[in-house]
């Protein structure tokens, strides 16, 4: 049984995401999920990844994961930055949607059978709309850390169980 799509617009904005998983996983087992983020503005958007699913891997604690009610701490790491580079950034056409899976086994421990609830802290940190195309665009990417805006993009919270 597959977990319960969830989807949420930021305020203020044209991003939606959405998460998408098994409603039960093995102890022990990869925990699996799908992240999509979706623009369903009118302008093309780019959208900086740090410590989020589309970077890659795990660079921070961008969700909050409880067993039966409990916080479980997150194992993974945590990343200072520099200044962003044009190659980290996500950029979606108006309608376009991009997807990323991410495993929560690899920085949380799934080992005890239960019902587990994630709700996401996904901080983006750097949102911009970029110009229509053929149109003069600024910079792919903000020289300095004080330049960017970020926002917060809350998808609902998905449950999934691990079972024996």
């Amino acid at each position: 049984m597959p977990a319960t799509p969830a989807g949420a617009a930021a305020s203020g904005s044209a991003l939606v995401c959405a998460v998408q998983g098994p409603g039960t996983v093995a102890p022990g087992q990869a925990a699996r999920f799908t992240m999509s983020l979706r623009n369903t503005g009118p302008q093309p958007l780019e959208v900086l990844v740090w410590a989020t699913p589309f970077e890659g891997g795990w660079f921070g604690a961008w969700l909050e994961l409880r067993r039966d009610g409990a916080l479980l701490a997150y194992g993974g790491p945590s990343v200072k930055r520099g200044p962003p580079r044009p190659a980290e950034y996500l950029r979606l056409a108006p309608g376009e949607q991009r997807q990323a899976d991410f495993d929560l086994a690899q920085v949380f421990d799934l080992r005890t059978p239960g019902r587990y609830e994630a709700r996401t802290q996904l901080m983006l940190h750097d949102v911009k709309a970029l110009a229509a195309p053929g149109a003069t665009a600024p910079p792919a990417a903000p020289i300095a850390l004080n330049a960017l805006k970020g926002m917060t993009l809350a998808c609902p919270g998905w449950e999934f169980r691990i079972t024996r």
